[in-house]
C-alpha cells in the first residue's frame, strides 16, 4: 500500500501513519521535541517518528 501511495503524494510518517502530503497545514513541535502534523481533514495531530523526521522535513521544504 505504501508503495502504491507514494506516487500519489503519501508518505509514511510514522509505523502506524501514512499521510498525504497535501493535507499537511501545520507543523508542531511537541512539548516532549517530537514533531507533530496538522492534517485540513483530521482533528487530531498525527506524530512523525524521531526516525522520519528528517526525511518529513524535507518532503515539507523545511529542511
Amino acid at each position: 500500500l505504501e508503495r502504491r501511495l507514494a506516487s500519489e503524494g503519501f508518505i509514511r510518517v510514522h509505523r502506524s501513519y501514512l499521510v498525504n502530503l497535501e493535507d499537511v497545514h501545520n507543523v508542531e513541535i511537541g512539548s516532549t521535541g517530537l514533531m507533530e502534523l496538522g492534517l485540513d481533514r483530521v482533528t487530531s495531530t498525527v506524530p512523525v517518528s524521531r526516525r522520519r523526521a528528517a526525511e518529513v522535513k524535507t518532503h515539507l521544504g523545511l529542511a
